[in-house]
Order: C-alpha cells, then structure tokens, then sequence
C-alpha cells in the first residue's frame, strides 16, 4: 500500500476546491464541506462586524478567510454562524405562576 503523502493530499484538496469555486461558493478546507461565501460588506450588514473584528476573528481561527474564483476576499458563512453562536450570551429566564389563573 501506498502511502499518499502531505504535498499530495494538498493537491488533492486544491483541485477538489478549485472545481467547485465560484463567485458566492466553495470548498473551505477548515470545515470540509462546500459553504456560501459572503462579503466584507455583508458581514457587516449582517453580523454588525468591523472590519478590525474580522480580521482579529480570522488571526484567531474562529472565521475562515477564501477568495473566490475572482480572487476576492471572502468569509465562510458555516464558519460566520459558528462563530456567532459561540459568542452568543443567553440570559436564562425564570417563568412566575399568572395570579388571576389560581
């Protein structure tokens, strides 16, 4: 048996990725799937995100950065909803009994 070795598998993966990219998709190796991508713009209509707080999110690896087949910059959308429901604070709440009902 052959052993395939880290060069190849990186081809494999960059090919894999190129033959699916587009304008608004693509294979992103971090999370092994093919995702949506969104723009800078988007992320901050959406998310209320800076363009400081992207780039410190992406240096720490919680949203992965892709170029689509242009050659912009883009974010993976999975890893943006994981990262957003990671940082998500809850508030637990505590139901009171109705008087008028008793």
């Amino acid at each position: 048996m052959d052993l395939i070795t880290d060069y190849e598998m990186n081809e494999h993966f960059r090919a894999a990725a190129a033959m699916h990219r587009s304008r608004s998709t693509a294979f992103c190796v971090r999370c092994g799937t093919l995702v949506k991508l969104i723009t800078p713009q988007e992320t901050d209509e959406m998310y209320r995100a800076n363009w400081v707080e992207m780039v410190r999110l992406t240096e720490e690896g919680s949203i992965h950065r892709i170029h689509n087949s242009q050659g912009s910059l883009q974010f993976c959308l999975n890893s943006m909803q994981t990262a957003e429901s990671k940082n998500r604070k809850t508030k637990s709440i505590t139901l009171k009994p109705l008087d008028f009902l008793c």
